[in-house]
């Protein structure tokens, strides 16, 4: 499942439905809750948002979990949990039921069978007791409505061999307006006066398959307009540059006829015609390398190099606009060997684009740090980190994912700053290319910003 752009169909769709949705990183951090898990837990998205899960979790698991209700009883959930891609990165989605009520007729049957009855005559959620021939012993009237035409799935729980594990399958079910649906069936083993028996719990499902239905269909539909996207922005950019080359062609050619005339104001007007056209230029090449990078038709050119070289080179490429500002661009390398593997090329971009955005927002006479440093999670994970750090006018805390995104500014700079905000994406889509992160956040030492990327080092066989 992939969700590539975090858009605002994917957040509405999750928002809307009842059943509690939570999407966590691969270190389980919270990346989005829906309105139904804030309910759940009773706690505000503000307050959750970036902070860990606390509990372990991995694809594909299906358990149950304690939580404290809004007026601080316990409640139970019943955690699904399956891979998807989210922003671009691995993730997981963690969907959550409230099974409180059925948890609390398992605790009841336990402790008095002779009470049994009366407590779950009236659950939502149908409880049935079969003994060893497959005779039904007892049955809810929530699962008789469900039943009524497919009592027959009964049959196969008889006990032939003792049900050690949770047996689970889904069953058609009648609802109480007649109309079909799903069921979760449930079946373990349990004793119904003194005897072996199968305690068996159909809960309606008909609901969270109608939500991922709903999910599989606006998925599909934003795949499809993201791709629909991407080749009109390919083909709109390549025509538009097209077009601009004659403009910027004619420029030149008045400039040069011009550099005669008598009025020295005609060769300024092409000048600036051939300026603004070049800024032109230079938005469009963006957002086609933007397309083009999203569509994954990009095949990186990687090779072995120094980075603290390339990051020489690429501050010597800024250097004009460092000098404007008299900013000085200090170097603080922490590794003994800065050697990785990637496009040069692309990666001199991304930290031109950083040192560019750096300088722009920084005041004059201050200082830019550029810091590398090794990163071991795992022996076989291990890269370097590239840091660029400034003492600018910083990001605000809720935006630092955002900018990330296409055609976003953050509210702290974009008064008078122009252009599409697309560098960022562009920087984003490279380094996951070349399987490392790009992230920033508040300097948390001052003021500014720290923009921070990884790029993994190269293994021996490389």
């Amino acid at each position: 499942m992939s969700f590539r752009n975090n858009s605002l169909m994917d957040q509405t769709v999750l928002n809307i439905i009842k059943t509690g949705v939570i999407i966590v990183n691969t270190t389980g951090v919270i990346q989005f809750i829906n309105k139904s898990a804030e309910v759940l837990f009773g706690r505000s998205k503000k307050e959750l948002l970036n902070h860990p899960l606390g509990i372990p979790v991995r694809s594909k698991q299906i358990c149950e979990i304690d939580f404290l209700k809004p007026d601080l009883s316990k409640g139970t959930a019943e955690m699904h949990v399956d891979e998807l891609t989210w922003n671009g990165k691995p993730a997981l989605l963690i969907g959550l039921y409230d099974v409180s009520e059925r948890k609390l007729a398992q605790k009841t049957l336990r402790a008095s069978q002779e009470s049994f009855s009366s407590i779950v005559e009236n659950s939502h959620t149908g409880i049935i007791v079969i003994d060893q021939k497959g005779a039904i012993r007892f049955m809810n009237p929530t699962a008789r409505v469900y039943l009524e035409q497919s009592i027959g799935i009964l049959s196969e729980l008889a006990i032939n061999e003792p049900l050690d594990e949770l047996y689970l399958s889904e069953i058609p079910i009648t609802l109480s307006d007649n109309k079909q649906g799903v069921a979760e069936l449930k079946a373990q083993q349990t004793s119904w006066q003194g005897e072996p028996a199968i305690l068996i719990y159909i809960h309606d499902i008909t609901s969270r398959k109608t939500w991922e239905k709903q999910l599989e269909n606006a998925k599909t539909a934003a795949e499809s307009a993201d791709k629909m996207k991407l080749e009109l922005l390919a083909n709109f950019s390549h025509e538009y540059r097209t077009a601009l080359h004659s403009v910027l062609s004619f420029s030149e050619f008045g400039a040069r006829l011009s550099e005669s005339h008598a009025d020295k104001k005609i060769n300024g007007y092409f000048e600036k015609i051939r300026k603004s056209g070049l800024q032109i230029e230079h938005l469009m090449g963006n957002l086609s390398d933007l397309a083009e990078l999203l569509s994954g038709a990009v095949k990186l050119d990687s090779q072995r190099c120094d980075l603290d070289s390339v990051i020489e080179k690429c501050v010597m490429e800024v250097k004009h606009l460092q000098q404007e500002k008299a900013i000085v661009i200090k170097m603080n390398n922490q590794v003994k060997d800065s050697l990785v593997y990637c496009d040069i090329k692309r990666i001199s971009l991304v930290l031109v684009s950083l040192l560019k955005n750096a300088i722009r927002f920084s005041p004059e006479k201050s200082v830019i740090v550029i810091k590398l440093e090794t990163k071991n999670d795992r022996e076989e994970n291990r890269s370097i980190q590239t840091s660029i750090i400034d003492q600018g006018v910083g990001i605000p805390i809720e935006e630092t994912e955002q900018i990330f995104s296409g055609f976003f500014q953050s509210s702290a700079t974009k008064s008078g700053s122009g252009g599409l905000g697309l560098s960022l994406a562009i920087c984003k889509e490279t380094i996951r290319l070349h399987g490392g992160n790009i992230w920033a956040y508040k300097n948390p030492n001052g003021q500014g910003s720290i923009f921070s990327f990884t790029l993994p080092l190269p293994n021996n066989k490389d």
